[in-house]
């Protein structure tokens, strides 16, 4: 599938106002789907994430959205207007459904767009679980089912 990338600026009207840096990639037959792809704590674009979305037939934008000119240094105190322009370039480029896909920090920030701003239609929150191993334990209504089980805080046996 073809796909056409472009590097561009996002305008936002965050507390200190501003732009952010930002790359786009969408399939040449266009689509329905958008999905804004936040990066952690690297704070770097994610261009080749958007570029696999796009062959899959979504259009994908990712900003820099901590650490570039008129930005916050860091990854505190970055104003959620910053991802709300975001996901309304991508409708005005025909998005009909938004999800955010957010990795490390991101996730964070994809899931407080999705609860504090309405119009995300999906979230896809990868991050990883820091800390001793945890022993899977199956709910009892559900471990005769098939259901994945849940984690408990207690750490694996030695014995097992």
């Amino acid at each position: 599938m073809g796909v056409i990338e472009r590097a561009l600026t996002v305008p936002h009207d965050g507390v200190r106002g501003g732009a952010c840096e930002g790359f786009l990639a969408a399939p040449a037959r266009g689509g329905d789907t958008g999905v804004l792809v936040l990066a952690g704590s690297s704070g770097r674009i994610e261009d080749e994430r958007c570029r696999i979305l796009a062959r899959e037939g979504l259009t994908a934008l990712s900003v820099r959205w901590f650490g570039g000119a008129g930005q916050p240094p860091g990854i505190c105190e970055v104003p959620l207007e910053t991802f709300v322009s975001a996901t309304g370039l991508l409708r005005s480029r025909g998005a009909r459904r938004i999800g955010v896909l957010g990795t490390s920090k991101g996730a964070e920030a994809a899931l407080d767009l999705s609860v504090l701003h309405p119009g995300t239609d999906a979230v896809v929150a990868l991050s990883r679980v820091r800390g001793r191993p945890r022993r899977s334990v199956p709910h009892p209504c559900c471990s005769a089912r098939g259901v994945l089980p849940v984690t408990t805080g207690q750490p694996r046996s030695a014995s097992r």
